[in-house]
C-alpha cells in the first residue's frame, strides 16, 4: 500500500510519465541538476562543502525541493489546518475541483495504468466471439423422507383402495386368477433361481481361487522328509483364500407411461432378481421414480430449502416398493400388490374395458424424472451402504426413454428479495457443482437441433448427474438397462439403434466434413451388427457415457416358465448335449437383469 501511494504521488508530480517513457536513472532527493554546469551534470550536496554564492543558491533550491516532496510534520499539520479552514469558509456548497497535476499545477489530466490498458487490449485478440455463455448451478440438499414413499405406506394405500372398491364377490375370481399367476411364476422360477445360484457360487469360487496365495508355514512336511536327497522343498504350505467382497443392490424403475407395454414383464424380471438376492443374502432396495404420485399434503412437491443457484427438484417421488429389511409378511403382501398392478397393465390403456382390478390414480404411469431420481440417489446410496455395511453398491437404472430435464433453479428477486424459479437455458454451457464432494461437471451446449442430436444431449445431461453420483460413492457399479422393444414382437426399432449407437460418430448435417452417403453406410453397418448381437444374446451393449455398463434390451415380457429339455425319442448323444445346452442358455438369456447382475457380483 505504501509503495502504491508513493507511485501515485510520483505520477502526479511527473505528468509526462503518462505520455512518454522515462529515463532509467531517476534522481533522488540527494541529487540535483546544476544550473551552471553542463546538461546532465550532477554533484553531491554535503555539510563539508564551502558556502559560495552558487552553493547557497543550490542549497536553498534543494531545501525548497525537499519541502515540496517531503513536508515535515509541522508543515503537514499547518497545511491540514489551513485546508480545514478553507472548507469551513466555503458556504457555497460547490464541489472543490481536485487537481491531479502535482508538479504541474492546474493540470487535471486523468492518471491511467498504461501497461495494464495495453495488456487488456491485447487480450481481446484471444477472445472467442462465438463462445457460449456458461451458467453455474449446484446440487441441492433434499429432504429424502418427503421424496420417498415407504413400502408400508404403499401397502396400506393399495390394500385400503382395493378392499373398498373391489370387496364384492364378483371380483373374487379375478383375485384368484392373479394369485394363481403369481404362484405359478414363483414355482417356475425356483429351478432357474437354483441354477443361477449354483452359477453364482461357481463364479465366485473361481475368482477366489484365482486370487489365492500360497505360502510356506515354516514346519516340515513329514510326507516329504524321505525325499530330502533330491528335494529342497520339505516345508508344509498353506493356501490363503481372500474374502469375497460383499455386495448390495439398489434398483430404480421407470414409472412412466411408455412403460405400460413392458411393465408386467419388468415386474416378473424384478421378482426373479429379488428371489435370487434373498437366496444368496444380498441386501437390496427397489424404487420406482414417478412424476404422477402425489400426497395430499404436498401439492407443490418441492423437497428442499430455497438457496440461490440450487437446482429445483420437483414433481417426482420415489416409491420404495421392496426392501431386504421387510418382514416376510410385508414382502409377500407387496409381491401380490405389485403383481396386481402389473396384471392391470397387461392390456395397456385398454385395461378399463376388461374385468380387471384397477389401481389408484396416484399410481398411474406418468413422465420420466430419471435425472431427479439420480440426484435423490446421491443421498440414498451413501446411506444404504452405511446401513448395510456392504463393500460395494450395484445401482441399476431401468428405463425405456430419455429423462425429462431438470428445468429450474432458484434465483432471488431484486425487487422484493423473494425466491423465484429461474429457467435453465440448456442451449448454453452449464457447470454443475456438488457441494458435498466439491466436484464439478460441465455439459456443453448442443450446436445442432436434429432429433438424434437432442436425444444425445439428453443422454449427456443424464451422464453429468451419473458422474456426480459416482463421486458420492466412488467404488459403485452403475448399470443402465434401456428397454427399447416395442410393437407386437417387442423388437428394437431402427431409430433407437441409430440414436444410441450412431449419434456423435460423425458431424451433424451442415457441418464441415459431413457426408450423407458415408453416414448412411455407417448406419447400415451398425444396424447389421447390433441386430446380430440382439438375436444372439437378447441384449446389445452400448458404450454410453455415465454408466459402467449400458444394455439395450428388447421387450422384457418374456415367458419365464421352465419348459424343460425337449428331445425326440431315440435322440443321439449330440442331440441330448445340444438340448441340455439350449435349455441352460435360455434360463440366463431370458432373465437379462438377473444374468447381468450375477456377472457383476460373482
Amino acid at each position: 500500500l505504501d509503495t502504491a501511494e508513493e507511485l501515485y504521488k510520483w505520477m502526479q508530480e511527473n505528468p509526462e510519465s503518462q505520455e512518454q517513457p522515462q529515463e532509467n536513472t531517476m534522481k533522488s532527493d540527494s541529487f540535483m541538476e546544476s544550473d551552471e554546469g553542463e546538461e546532465g551534470e550532477e554533484y553531491k550536496i554535503n555539510d563539508n562543502m564551502e558556502a559560495d554564492e552558487d552553493s547557497d543558491e543550490s542549497e536553498e533550491e534543494t531545501e525548497v525541493t525537499e519541502g515540496a516532496e517531503g513536508e515535515s510534520d509541522e508543515t503537514k499539520e499547518e497545511s491540514e489546518a489551513s485546508s480545514d479552514d478553507e472548507e469551513s469558509d466555503d458556504e457555497g456548497g460547490e464541489e472543490e475541483e481536485i487537481s491531479t497535476g502535482g508538479g504541474n499545477q492546474g493540470s487535471n489530466k486523468k492518471i491511467t495504468a498504461t501497461t495494464d490498458d495495453a495488456y487488456s487490449e491485447s487480450t481481446k485478440e484471444f477472445l472467442d466471439e462465438d463462445a457460449k455463455e456458461t451458467a453455474y448451478y449446484r446440487i441441492p440438499k433434499l429432504d429424502i423422507d418427503k421424496v420417498i414413499v415407504s413400502h408400508k405406506e404403499i401397502n396400506s394405500e393399495l390394500q385400503s383402495y382395493w378392499s373398498e372398491r373391489y370387496s364384492d364377490p364378483e371380483f373374487d375370481d379375478m383375485k384368484t386368477t392373479i394369485s394363481d399367476a403369481l404362484a405359478k411364476l414363483r414355482q417356475d422360477s425356483k429351478k432357474t433361481i437354483s441354477y443361477m445360484v449354483k452359477e453364482f457360487e461357481m463364479k465366485k469360487a473361481a475368482d477366489q481361487y484365482a486370487r489365492a496365495a500360497t505360502s510356506k508355514t515354516g514346519r516340515l512336511d513329514l510326507n516329504k522328509v524321505h525325499t530330502y536327497k533330491y528335494n529342497d522343498d520339505l516345508f508344509a504350505k498353506v493356501t490363503t483364500m481372500p474374502g469375497a467382497t460383499s455386495h448390495g443392490m439398489v434398483i430404480f424403475i421407470d414409472w412412466s407411461g411408455s412403460m405400460w407395454t413392458n411393465m408386467f414383464g419388468t415386474i416378473k424380471q424384478l421378482y426373479n432378481l429379488m428371489w435370487f438376492c434373498q437366496r444368496v443374502q444380498i441386501p437390496f432396495e427397489v424404487y420406482a421414480f414417478s412424476s404422477y404420485y402425489q400426497r395430499p399434503d404436498n401439492e407443490k412437491r418441492i423437497f428442499q430449502t430455497p438457496k440461490i443457484g440450487d437446482l429445483i427438484m420437483k414433481e417426482f417421488h420415489l416409491l420404495n416398493f421392496f426392501s431386504s429389511n421387510m418382514s416376510t409378511s410385508e414382502f409377500n403382501q407387496m409381491l401380490n400388490n405389485m403383481f396386481t398392478l402389473g396384471y392391470d397393465w397387461r392390456h395397456g390403456h385398454r385395461a378399463a374395458y376388461y374385468n380387471t382390478i384397477q389401481h389408484p390414480r396416484c399410481y398411474d404411469l406418468g413422465g420420466t424424472p430419471l435425472d431427479s431420481a439420480i440426484v435423490a440417489a446421491m443421498d440414498i446410496l451413501p446411506k444404504f451402504k452405511s446401513n448395510t455395511g456392504v463393500q460395494k453398491v450395484n445401482t441399476i437404472f431401468l428405463t425405456d426413454g430419455d429423462s425429462h430435464p431438470i428445468e429450474n433453479f432458484y434465483e432471488l428477486s431484486e425487487i422484493d428479495d423473494k425466491f423465484f424459479h429461474g429457467y435453465i437455458r440448456w442451449h448454453d454451457d452449464i457447470v454443475i457443482t456438488d457441494p458435498v464432494t466439491n466436484k464439478k461437471v460441465k455439459v456443453e451446449a448442443t450446436k445442432a437441433y436434429s432429433s438424434s442430436t437432442w436425444n444425445n444431449y439428453a443422454t449427456e445431461r443424464t451422464a453429468c448427474y451419473l458422474q456426480l453420483l459416482k463421486y458420492r460413492v466412488p467404488s459403485m457399479n452403475i448399470v443402465g438397462f434401456f428397454i427399447a422393444g416395442s410393437g407386437k414382437n417387442g423388437a428394437v426399432p431402427k431409430k433407437t439403434i441409430i440414436d444410441k449407437f450412431a449419434t456423435g460418430a460423425q458431424p451433424a448435417p451442415g457441418h464441415r466434413g459431413y457426408s450423407w452417403s458415408g453416414q448412411r453406410e455407417r448406419n447400415a453397418n451398425i444396424l447389421t451388427k447390433v441386430r446380430k448381437e440382439l438375436k444372439k444374446n437378447n441384449v446389445a451393449v452400448c458404450k454410453s457415457a455415465g454408466y459402467d455398463e449400458y444394455y439395450i434390451l428388447p421387450s422384457l415380457d418374456i415367458d419365464l416358465s421352465d419348459k424343460g429339455i425337449e428331445v425326440t425319442v431315440g435322440a443321439s448323444k449330440s442331440q441330448l448335449k445340444s438340448a441340455f445346452k439350449k435349455n441352460a442358455t435360455s434360463k440366463t438369456l431370458n432373465r437379462p437383469l438377473l444374468n447381468k447382475f450375477i456377472g457383476m457380483v460373482a
